[in-house]
């Protein structure tokens, strides 16, 4: 409700193909979201434009500076990066795929 509030008309997630792993990284699933809040007031769309780009294609056509993406991270066990669980392993390939290593 706070997000109807501020008169947001779309909730845009930045989920990529390879989210689809999980069940909240599928189509079916933001299909399903998007479905659910046009039932609430405000209607607000949910969207995930880059659910069949890969990582690097994203960052690619973003054009995030690096000095920002360096910031992020999917640590699956803590608050920081632990380096070694799967969300560390897919953030530091995807920075040597993008060739910062």
């Amino acid at each position: 409700m706070k997000a109807v509030s501020l008169n947001v008309v779309e909730l845009i997630l930045g989920s990529v193909k390879n989210d689809a792993f999980h069940a909240d990284g599928t189509s079916i699933f933001y299909e399903a979201a998007n479905n659910l809040m046009a039932l609430q007031e405000g209607h607000i769309k949910v969207s995930a434009p880059a659910l069949q780009m890969s990582t690097v294609e994203l960052i690619k056509s973003s054009k995030i500076p690096i000095n920002i993406l360096a910031w992020a991270h999917s640590c699956h066990k803590s608050n920081y990066p632990c380096g070694s669980c799967r969300g560390c392993d897919k953030y530091i390939d995807t920075m040597q795929t993008l060739g910062f290593n």
